[in-house]
């Protein structure tokens, strides 16, 4: 998820963690997500985007250059091959549609 903090001032206290858009949320859709974020008049406001894109070009770009089939497949499918690192309980809500 990336997050993009709009404002003159860091606020001392706003922790983000900063990443590339990547992957589908593994919930059975093939767009992305991401979030921006402000801070007007010392009020924090985040908000959630979803990002359509053109995965097919991405997946056949993945596999001739040669990265893992696996993660070529989840562009398509929006399901991760492997949750072995997520907690039982996210595990679980695979493929269920993610409502913001």
């Amino acid at each position: 998820m990336l997050l993009i903090v709009a404002g003159s001032k860091p606020h001392p206290q706003l922790r983000g963690c900063l990443s590339f858009i990547r992957i589908p949320a593994n919930d059975g859709n093939n767009s992305v997500w991401f979030a921006t974020a402000d801070i007007k008049g010392g009020k924090f406001k985040a908000q959630f985007h979803q990002l359509e894109y053109d995965y097919k070009i991405a997946k056949k770009l993945m596999i001739e250059n040669k990265l893992p089939i696996s993660y070529a497949e989840t562009l398509e499918t929006g399901i991760w091959d492997n949750c072995e690192i997520l907690p039982n309980e996210e595990t679980k809500k695979q493929g269920e549609k993610i409502l913001l």
